[in-house]
């Protein structure tokens, strides 16, 4: 056992394919896929840095291994050590060492720890590598491999003897992560979307794209900086994601370059590139420029076949194939022939219709005629081949178009299928869509059953269903980007299914939950108020009542929502809602107050949360809401200042502004009986009792009092126990287990940032949460 642990600490110092944080690999069609794009890209010789192959084989390595093919696994980590990698040579010690050949592993492992002393540069190419290896595993790594990027090129900057062209790729590569950090669809929940700064990606891509593009780097890498600058440019163009201009986010050299200039440049430099002709192709799909997409995308696949080509060149066939069928029926309806030489003043309102008919295909989907399915087939082949290597959204697509040829059971079967296909890279946005067109595939089947029973199930399925989707985009990412959370469908969809019927309380409170995940407010609250005309028992109803008030105060109502709640505390109702909920309420409606300069008001809110669970009991009501207890009389006296400078700020904010009952020591505190029974009988009057720490672990004397009262305390009373400590000082390992909050003495000289200290503090003293809930 010790053997073993030895040969992990030397082992983890080193980089290798085997030291990756990553999960799931073994289930991963994703990687499966990708691992066979990797290999066709070794036969077709693509890459032309030495760099560029270690790299790939020792990921083709690592995948193999991960398959349980070892053959191939030692087959390509061979070839990674023909050009000399510390990689390689790691993956090799733990290969043999997996394998059994101790001895060897121990062999090559002192020859990796040789190799890292006397050639930092094979370090830093292998920590390049590892940052290379997590922007693989698709958008939950991309944080890793930014972070090692960035470590490694601040790392280099004053390199002399690093290669600039290894530099160039690097930067190439980071610039890379950054463009896809910055995708919505590789965005996997709210929290990933807020902790993103989406212009900050783009500028820093931009500018890393920028440098590559003008340095002595290959045209295929320039092809592809100049396809990467083309995305941006059109994200930023259309306002996808970031909230800055081109102009304010690109180097002033091209920050008035268009997207067409962009995708010119790229195919300029390398029209060779597989990567390079199928950004540009996807790129010239969304402009409409059909034909010059299919070629390129064409064009792409004849290179290597990939998933993604695959997959828009499916996209843009079934483009112009609704753009033939959209024409064909503004023809009949207007008498415009083909050859017509009105045609062309029809196009613009053709796209704009066909834009709109493409909006709302979730539900009234186009249907395409029978003469059209040769068509159908060349889309759906596209497809399949993009499917086999685990791309959802191709499968997504293939379930739209059995919509479009009317064959709704097929496409549900094809949606539920799709649903079981997440992936290391699957986002949220896949399974909203799911489940929206699963509602609608439920209702078109429905449209067309005889038995009524069944009919009735299937119009049940379809409501479940748009809820699952309504749930789901509210809980993830895509609520937070305006174009994806106006496009989803199913909110307005159940809608138009529950509200034409006869108002029902159930219908009607489905609908205010999802509204008011929706953040569709003044909708909930219209909900709200109709749920209780039905029935005015639902008055008392805690969802509701915590419903309105959790509105009025994401709105800023925050008086109306403390009243709403001041009047819910006199029914028979008050139980029914938890004490956490009356006083983060009441506390929310205080610090507002307080924020107004409404001292008066703001104290009477405070009092209310302090005295929730005590209103009831008023023989046990304390007498202090909070006693401060510190060492006035400190050794040092700088401590001594802090100590009493915060007690009496926080009783001048807590007492003075809240109205709060509060005592604070000003004796000396000292071991012993008689002091410390005198002492907790007066705080034993008190609910909340806070020890104020400035000190350190010399004055043992001051930490034994605090500790015995601490004791005391638990034994004789259920009072509350809260530590300040100050500047860091060290918590007694006795008082741990009680609430600790820490204060830095530098807010002491801004009143707004003490009163924030002061807001949180309460919060925690009270036991709620500070949350937008």
């Amino acid at each position: 056992m010790d053997e073993e642990r030895g040969f992990r600490e030397k082992f983890i110092q080193f980089p290798s394919s085997f030291g990756l944080e990553v999960q799931e690999l073994s289930q991963s069609k994703y990687l499966v896929s990708h691992r066979k794009t990797l290999t066709i890209k070794c036969e077709t010789d693509e890459f032309e840095t030495t760099t560029e192959w270690i790299r790939i084989y020792n990921l083709l390595s690592f995948l193999h291994w991960n398959e349980d093919d070892k053959d191939n696994a030692y087959k390509y980590n061979r070839k990674a050590l023909e050009k000399e990698s510390i990689v390689a040579l790691c993956n090799r010690v733990w290969m043999l060492r997996t394998d059994g050949h101790l001895t060897e592993a121990d062999e090559e492992l002192t020859e990796v720890e040789k190799l890292a002393a006397s050639r930092n540069e094979l370090l830093i190419q292998g920590k390049a590598e590892i940052a290379y290896s997590y922007s693989f595993f698709g958008p939950r790594y991309f944080s890793q491999s930014i972070q090692l990027y960035n470590q490694l090129l601040t790392e280099v900057v004053d390199k002399k003897d690093i290669n600039q062209k290894q530099v160039m790729l690097w930067k190439l590569d980071l610039g890379i992560v950054y463009r896809k950090f910055c995708n919505p669809g590789n965005l996997l929940s709210k929290q990933d979307w807020r902790e993103r700064n989406m212009d900050d990606c783009i500028e820093k891509a931009a500018l890393l794209f920028h440098e590559v593009v003008n340095s002595d780097s290959p045209d295929r890498w320039k092809g592809q900086c100049f396809a990467s600058l083309a995305e941006l440019a059109f994200s930023v163009f259309t306002e996808i994601h970031g909230t800055k201009s081109q102009k304010e986010l690109f180097p002033k050299e091209i920050a008035k370059t268009t997207v067409d200039t962009f995708l010119d440049l790229a195919l300029a430099a390398c029209d060779n590139d597989s990567h390079v002709l199928k950004v540009c192709g996807k790129l010239f799909k969304y402009f409409n420029k059909l034909d010059k997409a299919e070629e390129v995308l064409r064009k792409s696949l004849s290179i290597m076949e990939t998933a993604y080509g695959h997959h828009h060149l499916a996209l843009v066939l079934k483009k112009k194939l609704m753009k033939r069928i959209l024409e064909a029926r503004h023809r009949g309806r207007n008498g415009i022939d083909r050859n017509s030489t009105d045609r062309s003043q029809s196009q613009r309102p053709l796209i704009k219709s066909f834009k709109k008919e493409a909006a709302k295909a979730f539900i009234h989907v186009v249907y395409i005629p029978a003469y059209e399915r040769d068509a159908v087939e060349e889309i759906m082949t596209h497809l399949d081949k993009a499917i086999e290597s685990g791309n959802e959204w191709a499968s997504f697509d293939k379930g739209l178009m059995f919509r479009h040829i009317k064959d709704h059971k097929k496409a549900f079967k094809t949606f539920l299928e799709t649903l079981e296909m997440k992936d290391l890279r699957t986002a949220a946005t896949v399974t909203v869509a799911c489940y929206e067109h699963l509602g609608a595939c439920s209702r078109d089947i429905a449209k067309v059953e005889r038995d009524p029973e069944n009919k009735r199930q299937l119009e049940a399925d379809a409501i479940r269903y748009f809820q699952k989707a309504v749930v789901t985009s509210a809980c993830n990412a895509s609520q937070e980007l305006h174009y994806l959370r106006d496009g989803w469908m199913a909110y307005p969809t159940l809608k138009d299914m529950l509200l034409p019927q006869k108002r029902d309380v159930a219908q009607l409170k489905i609908l205010s939950e999802l509204s008011k995940l929706l953040g569709k407010y003044g909708e909930t609250l219209d909900f709200y108020k109709q749920i209780i005309e039905l029935d005015d028992t639902q008055l008392n109803d805690p969802a509701i009542i915590r419903g309105q008030i959790q509105i009025l105060i994401k709105e800023g109502h925050f008086e109306q929502a403390a009243v709403l709640l001041d009047l819910q505390s006199c029914t028979e109702g008050k139980y029914k809602i938890s004490e956490e909920f009356y006083k983060t309420i009441y506390l929310k409606c205080a610090f507002h107050l307080l924020s107004t300069d409404k001292k008066e008001d703001s104290g009477q809110r405070f009092r209310q949360a302090f005295d929730v669970g005590y209103a009831d009991k008023p023989k046990v009501k304390p007498y202090f809401d909070i006693f401060f207890l510190f060492d006035e009389e400190n050794e040092k006296p700088e401590s001594q200042e802090h100590a009493s400078a915060l007690a009496n700020k926080l009783t001048e904010i807590l007492g003075g502004i809240s109205g709060l009952s509060i005592t604070s020591n000003s004796e000396s505190l000292l071991p012993g009986s008689n002091k410390l029974a005198s002492q907790t009988k007066q705080m034993n009057s008190s609910s909340n009792i806070i020890l104020i720490l400035d000190t350190n672990e010399e004055l043992q004397g001051q930490l034994n009092y605090f500790i015995q009262i601490a004791k005391h305390i638990d034994i004789e009373k259920n009072s509350k126990l809260c530590l300040i400590t100050i500047d860091g000082c060290t918590c007694p390992l006795e008082l741990t287990a009680f609430l600790r909050v820490d204060f830095e003495t530098i807010l002491m000289h801004c009143q707004d940032d003490f009163i924030r200290w002061a807001q949180g503090f309460l919060y925690r003293l009270l036991d709620v949460t500070n949350s937008e809930e």
